[in-house]
């Protein structure tokens, strides 16, 4: 595992092999990103899985632009704590899966209290600044947030009923 292997992301793999692939996945985000949604397991309805990792991928981008544009317009008064929430543990699994050194030291449940703040990053840049009707960035940066754990719910309740 070298530097490369915890900065390059494959998005087509993320995309096209939804479920951890343990020694052949790329690279560290891929896995960790995996973890996220589904942990170490695989599950059927391979398709509907990567629709989730493509709207994972499009919440965290939707996530990390508003806290750029609340840092941009200097709304960002009390969101040091909550960006230190996400990026110490982030940083500390990286330093974790390089010196241990395997794969499954890269897994997302190393890290799970980071969804709280990270939650709270992406609801702060949702709220309304106040502007009376919202663009069109506004409501294409929420359906991802709100179809996510809709979809996730879905595929999960899915397993448990048995459907095919």
């Amino acid at each position: 595992m070298g530097l490369w292997h915890f900065l390059q992301f494959d998005a087509a793999s993320f995309l096209r092999e939804p479920f951890v692939a343990f020694e052949r996945e790329p690279s560290f985000l891929n896995y960790f990103l995996k973890t996220m949604l589904y942990g170490e397991f695989t599950f059927r309805h391979a398709a509907l899985a990567s629709v989730l990792n493509g709207l994972l991928l499009a919440h965290l981008l939707v996530t990390l632009s508003v806290c750029l544009g609340l840092w941009r317009a200097r709304r960002q008064a009390g969101l040091a704590p909550n960006v230190a929430g996400v990026a110490v543990p982030i940083v500390a699994l990286v330093l974790f899966a390089a010196l241990n050194r395997t794969v499954v030291a890269q897994d997302f449940r190393f890290v799970l209290p980071l969804l709280v703040p990270l939650v709270v990053l992406f609801v702060r840049g949702m709220e309304p600044d106040g502007r009376r009707g919202q663009g069109a960035a506004y409501w294409l940066g929420l359906a991802p947030g709100v179809a996510l754990p809709i979809l996730a719910a879905a595929f999960y309740v899915a397993h448990y009923l048995g459907s095919p």
